[in-house]
């Protein structure tokens, strides 16, 4: 009786899911005018949300048109896997347009994890998602303070996707989560076997190049910022997982400068993204504003 009720549920949004579908937003907009209760009811297998539906259809125009509609807290329902239409459309979405209308309205969903603890931008990493997880990380820093394993999951995976510039941005935010392990590795060891990284075969050389070639783009550097790299990379060859634990001690120099503009892959920033200072909510040893 009970999967009967739920159908029947379900199968009163069926006008709504295929007008979704079909990209029809004038029979969609109609349908949620008579139906007010649509816009946070699940409508859908898994527990979907009309923006989960939409989302996950890719059609941007339609989220852009729901997301005015819908109240702030309406975009942090969750699906039956903790995803928020954010973070599917994280996952999925190739561009940062319909995540961006999102988070305009409501930024406390960079926060919001799935049922596995994933906070939006790791999520976009480990799908791929290059162009997303830059643009989530960028406009997250005023709102967020990131996790120690947050930090060490996504210094992991930028490395891995040799997005150097960001890496190197997150190790001056969140220093110590260089040597705090993550379900992948710990960023100290996939630097250190990181060969592909290095053109030359010599390591040494790879650590003067990353640090100068992007000091015209990360300025001000500072010197407290060149000793730190320079101990990451003594370290680097010696520590591993079974040498090294997030007890390792490690510079805790504190540093003053701006954080730097992201460039993206295609050639600057997406519009109107300048990274600012993060506010500290404290949860975090290793990460600073």
């Amino acid at each position: 009786m009970e999967a009967d009720s739920i159908n029947n549920d379900l199968l009163q949004y069926e006008p709504l899911r295929t007008a979704i579908n079909n990209g029809d937003w004038v029979s969609a907009n109609d349908f949620l005018s008579r139906h007010e209760d649509a816009k946070s009811a699940k409508i859908s297998v898994n527990g979907r949300s009309v923006l989960h539906v939409t989302a996950l259809a890719g059609h941007t125009k339609i989220v852009e048109k729901l997301v005015e509609l819908m109240s702030a807290e309406e975009l942090e329902i969750k699906d039956d896997d903790g995803l928020t239409a954010l973070a599917q459309a994280a996952v999925l979405q190739s561009t940062y347009r319909m995540v961006d209308c999102m988070i305009t309205k409501n930024t406390h969903l960079l926060d919001l994890p799935d049922n596995l603890n994933r906070i939006p931008v790791v999520m976009a990493l480990e799908y791929g998602n290059i162009e997303v997880a830059r643009y989530l990380y960028s406009v997250s820093l005023p709102y967020q303070t990131l996790s120690d394993s947050d930090a060490s999951t996504l210094l992991t995976l930028f490395m891995r996707f040799k997005k150097f510039d960001i890496a190197l941005h997150l190790l001056q935010r969140c220093p110590g989560s260089a040597i705090v392990p993550n379900q992948f590795d710990f960023p100290l060891a996939t630097l250190a076997w990181m060969s592909s990284a290095f053109p030359s075969g010599n390591q040494l050389v790879f650590w003067t190049n990353w640090i100068y070639s992007y000091k015209r783009r990360l300025k001000p550097v500072h010197t407290d910022l060149h000793r730190r790299l320079e101990i990451f990379r003594r370290n680097a060859l010696d520590l591993s997982p079974s040498r090294s634990s997030p007890s390792v001690e490690h510079d805790s120099a504190t540093s003053s400068s701006n954080n730097p503009e992201l460039a993206s892959d295609r050639g600057g920033s997406p519009p109107g993204v300048v990274l600012t200072k993060a506010r500290t909510s404290g949860h975090s040893q290793h990460c600073r504003p």
